[in-house]
């Protein structure tokens, strides 16, 4: 089997899950395969993405300074592990490594059940994660009669400060593209005018 670089996997190349049958066909036959699936196909035997529930408390003082994250994640990884480690486990990290979080409670938890194994995808369980914590960032901007983008400015990790796992966050364009949109007409035109334009934000 010859491959070519092609950099990282992004979380979309993480597991053989047809590769290895391309590979035996090509030992088989001699010769190059190629193996194609079709868009229903892909949807029917590739894995899907994993059910998750994220329970979430943010604390923060008056003037939006976030203090404290407070959760539990449980993730539901089907029948057979499919993933590379503790699902639950990296959700917890992305919950707290986007903001300046000093100090932080995750109770992480992994269940099988009887549904199909969830498989790699792009970003994996990033868009639990971010969803999550996304949301409480927007309701407590609400409860302290803040702008979002503002408060999120005001906590976003930065470049140098220490992670949830212990590294130090490299270089991110965060606080430009937050800025980006603070400035952006859109932003600062009225809810009744973004409502009707039909854009809601």
């Amino acid at each position: 089997l010859h491959t070519t670089d092609i950099g990282g996997a992004f979380g979309g190349k993480d597991q053989g899950l047809f590769s290895p049958i391309a590979v035996l066909l090509a030992r088989k036959a001699e010769r190059p395969v190629r193996l194609a699936l079709t868009r229903a196909e892909e949807l029917t035997i590739a894995n899907p993405a994993p059910r998750t529930t994220i329970q979430l408390k943010v604390g923060a003082a008056a003037d939006g300074t976030i203090t404290a994250v407070e959760g539990k994640v449980c993730v539901d990884v089907g029948a057979f592990r499919t993933y590379w480690g503790p699902a639950s486990f990296s959700v917890c990290h992305m919950l707290v490594d986007k903001y300046r979080v000093p100090a932080f409670r995750l109770h992480a938890q992994d269940v099988f059940t009887n549904h199909v194994g969830f498989g790699s995808y792009r970003a994996p369980m990033a868009v639990q994660a971010a969803f999550a914590i996304e949301s409480m960032i927007d309701e407590l901007a609400c409860r302290l009669d803040m702008d979002p983008i503002v408060l999120r400015e005001r906590n976003l990790i930065a470049e140098g400060d220490v992670t949830s796992g212990g590294t130090s966050m490299p270089k991110h364009g965060g606080v430009s593209v937050l800025q980006s949109l603070l400035g952006h007409d859109a932003w600062s035109a009225s809810e009744s005018s973004r409502k009707q334009d039909g854009l809601y934000y």
